[in-house]
């Protein structure tokens, strides 16, 4: 999935995404997160954005 299309999905699930871009990379994105529940709340939010 193009990274413009994931960072507007993952925003869409309520997922801060920051969305730069990486040079040869369009379809790879970097995700940092914090807490166990925000952690939590990226990783279903992942998998129903990649389903």
């Amino acid at each position: 999935m193009p990274n413009a299309r994931f960072v507007e999905r993952m925003r869409g699930e309520g997922v801060l995404v920051v969305g730069r871009g990486f040079q040869g990379y369009d379809d790879w994105n970097r995700i940092c997160v914090g807490q166990d529940e925000e952690l939590a709340a990226c990783e279903a939010a992942l998998r129903r954005v990649m389903a």
